[in-house]
């Protein structure tokens, strides 16, 4: 595996952060627009940041998996940080909108998880990554 340049790196950190920032601040709006033009734009605007966001952390988790050997279900794993945006909607935000946007953050987990194991290792099928056996307390 080739070490990533620091401008990669650089984009990558600066991906997350302003996906991250943009995510927050477009979920966090109390903004309801009237006609369905805005709203399709609206939605398009979420689903796109959601998506930077998403590739901006799979990339750097799986140059963290495979620089530190986890195994593939581990990279699995990554799509956990959605689960504090969700929980923080869940907990804290009064929007009529709630459950959407929990809904919205808990399935991007999985896409995000998916991604980050095909980015780490691109070699393996979807085939042989369920034929793993898992992980073991007891080994025999």
């Amino acid at each position: 595996m080739q070490e990533p340049t620091h401008i990669r790196k650089a984009l990558v950190l600066g991906g997350l952060v302003f996906s991250f920032v943009g995510l927050f601040w477009l979920l966090s709006l109390s903004y309801h627009p009237p006609e369905y033009l805005l709203r399709f734009g609206f939605i398009s605007a979420v689903m796109a940041v959601m998506g930077a966001f998403i590739v901006s952390w799979a990339v750097a988790v799986a140059y963290l998996a495979r620089r530190w050997n986890w195994s593939p279900r581990t990279c699995g794993l990554a799509g956990l940080v959605f689960v504090v945006p969700a929980a923080y909607f869940f907990l804290v935000s009064d929007s009529p909108h709630v459950m959407s946007v929990c809904g919205l953050l808990l399935g991007s987990s999985s896409l995000t998880g998916n991604l980050c194991r095909h980015l780490a290792y691109p070699q393996l099928s979807d085939d042989e990554f369920v034929s793993q056996p898992p992980p073991s307390l007891f080994p025999k």
